[in-house]
Parts: structure tokens; sequence; C-alpha cells
């Protein structure tokens, strides 16, 4: 086997051992790729961690006790999310251009998932206050923090601009949903009147019509106050990520794995493996696909554990999905992202990737897949023999 290597290196040519260099070039960009995507959903998901990790921390010291995290709780349900939601509509930039056909496959996507969800969900569970907060936890996620840094990491400018657009598209859309879901399965049957009339009182929802009023209008507060109110909403998710780390029970999760399992492969897996194989069938573009999936495959929502619990939900039932999905999605953000780049040429990272084999059976033979160079994609496959 040393004589047929040894005969292979004698017989190359200057020109397939430059060849062969190069490809190691390309193996070792190839893993810088992988490195800094797994680096970047890591650092992406680990604050998330370390806000759930205080809050139980600060329990478990004493400094705080339970209630005093679940009254802390119902006041960033009632005084804090109500000026998230304001902030997301009221900041929504002008003359912001929508991609109609991108933004219609979304909505109606969620909508129809929502319809199955509500079909199926109740034949399977049949605790109210669990089904519920099983369907937001499926279809709802943490788009409106992870979409647009992710975006602009993969794609650059180009995919800010599309995250930018379909955060504030789509998040009014799980918010309001969500109120209407978790009212439908609170207490029971309720007459529409009443329904309607609990809907019109949730403070998320007062929120966002008071940001799409004020949108629409175009109406501008003075900087002394948009300064606050930016404030305010920023320190909403850290807040209800720190009462979530203090109200959780380890425990308590074995209990719920039956629900929590099936529930995590479904959004996190399934539901990310269909929005792209449909997004890739209807002619969308890498970026375009890559929005997709981020509304699918990112953590469940951090408000819903927030609703769950003010409005007769599974409070920690609700948590344990947060909480676990946040722990799973530095995977399936790293798994989707590089799938994507392989398969798309609109990565910003101008990297020449590429894959060799060599074989060495009689003759050798270097098979090629190059994937894109410079925003062209360049795939395709070559045979090369060393010897005749």
């Amino acid at each position: 086997m040393g004589y047929i290597i040894n005969l292979v290196i004698k017989r190359m040519r200057p020109d397939w051992i430059e060849t062969a260099s190069r490809t190691k070039q390309l193996r070792r960009k190839w893993q810088e790729l992988y490195g800094k995507n797994f680096l970047f959903a890591l650092n992406t998901v680990l604050p998330f961690l370390l806000y759930i990790a205080f809050g139980y921390g600060v329990r478990m010291s004493g400094l705080a006790d339970e209630d005093f995290m679940k009254r802390l709780n119902k006041v960033i349900f009632q005084a804090f999310f109500p000026i998230l939601m304001f902030n997301n509509l009221y900041s929504i930039p002008e003359g912001m251009t929508l991609n109609l056909r991108l933004v219609a496959v979304a909505i109606i996507s969620v909508l129809l998932l929502q319809a199955v969800l509500l079909a199926v969900v109740p034949r399977l569970v049949k605790e109210n206050e669990r089904r519920g907060v099983i369907i937001q936890a499926i279809y709802r996620s943490n788009f409106v923090l992870f979409g647009i840094p992710l975006a602009t990491s993969v794609f650059g400018e180009e995919g800010t601009l599309l995250a930018t657009m379909m955060v504030a598209i789509v998040i009014p859309v799980y918010n309001i949903t969500a109120v209407v879901i978790l009212e439908l399965f609170r207490g029971g049957k309720v007459p529409v009147f009443v329904l309607i009339k609990n809907i019109l009182k949730n403070p998320m929802i007062r929120g966002a019509l008071m940001g799409f009023i004020f949108h629409m209008l175009g109406i501008k507060l003075p900087v002394s106050v948009e300064g606050p109110i930016k404030q305010f909403a920023n320190l909403t998710t850290p807040l209800a990520l720190f009462v979530l780390g203090g109200t959780l029970h380890f425990n308590a999760i074995g209990g719920n794995l039956k629900y929590v399992v099936p529930s995590m492969t479904v959004k996190m897996v399934i539901l990310p493996a269909v929005i792209l194989t449909v997004a890739t069938l209807l002619g969308f573009s890498g970026v375009e696909r890559f929005v997709y999936f981020e509304m699918y495959a990112t953590p469940v929502a951090t408000a819903s554990y927030a609703m769950a619990q003010n409005m007769g939900g599974d409070g920690e039932l609700a948590g344990q999905f947060v909480v676990l999905s946040t722990v799973a999605s530095v995977v399936t953000i790293f798994c989707g992202s590089i799938s994507l780049i392989r398969s798309d040429g609109s990565h910003k990272n101008k990297y020449i990737i590429g894959d060799c084999q060599t074989v060495v059976c009689g003759r050798a033979t270097i098979v090629w897949q190059l994937f894109f160079v410079e925003n062209k994609t360049l795939f395709f496959h070559e045979n090369r023999n060393f010897f005749s």
C-alpha cells in the first residue's frame, strides 16, 4: 500500500499538488465556518440562560421567595409587556417596503398551524390549562429577539432588512392570537361577547392597539419620552426570564416530559423542516428561507410564560417550554444556519467552500464539491484522473 501511495506522489504533476494543497485550505475554512456558527448560536442563547439562572440563584439564596416572583410576574404582565407591544408597533420604520409574498406565506403558515393545533391538541390533552400552553409553545417563537441578530450574522444587510420587516408583521400576529387561544381555554365555554371583552381588556392587546394607532396616524412622541419607553421595553424580556428562573422547579420537569418532548420535537425539528421544504418549493431565496426557519426553530417566546401564569394556563409547563427550548436551540440554530449556508450562495462571508475526496485504487480521483464563491453559486462535480 505504501508503494502505491509513493508512486502516486511521484507521478503527480505540480498542478495536482497545488490542487490538493488548496483543498486543505478550503477544508480548514469550512471547519472555521462551522466553529464560528456554533459559537454564534451559543453566544445568542447564553444570555437568556444566564437571566434564568440568575433568577433561580436569587430564589435559592433566600433573597426573594416564590410569592415575590409571582407578584413581580404580574407586574411584568400588566405594566411592562404593554409597553413592549406598544414599542414594537410604534417603532416600525417609516416607508418600510413589504415583501407581500413573503409576509403572506408567513401569516398563512402561522394561522394554518394554529388551526391544525386547535383541532388536534384538545383531542390529545384533557386539561384546559395545558391545551393553550402547548398550542402557543409549538407555534410561538422568540423571533423578535433572535430573528434580526441571526439574520444579520448569516446574511448581512439583506438579512437585517428582511428580518426587521417580518418581525414587525409576525410578532403582533403571534401575540394577538396567543391571547385569543389562551382565552378560549380559560374556564371552559364562555359567550362570544365575554370572550371578545376579555381579549380587548388584555394588557398586551391594549398596548398593541395604542402602538398601531400611533404608527398609523404618524404621531411622534418627544425624544425625552421615546427614550424611557424603549428602555422599559428592553427591560421586559430580562425581567421575565429572571422571574421564570425564580419560579422554576427542576424536579417538576420529569412529570411534564410527556408533553414537552413531543411538543418540542414538532416545534424545533419537524416544523422547521416542513417550512424550509415549502419555501424551497415556492422558490424563495436562501435569505428568505432562513427567515422562515427562524420563525419556527428559535426558542418558545418568553412572553408565553407570563401570559400563561396570568391567564389561567399552566405557568409551570409554559416555563419549562421556554427553558428547554432555549437550551435545544443551540443545536437547531447551528444546524439550520449551516445547512442553509451550504445550499445557498448569498452568505455574507466570501469563502470558497469545498470538499475533496482522494481515492487510490489503480488510479487516483479527486471529487470536488464547490458550493459558492463571492456571492456566485458554483455547485459542480468534477473528476480528475491522476493516471491514464
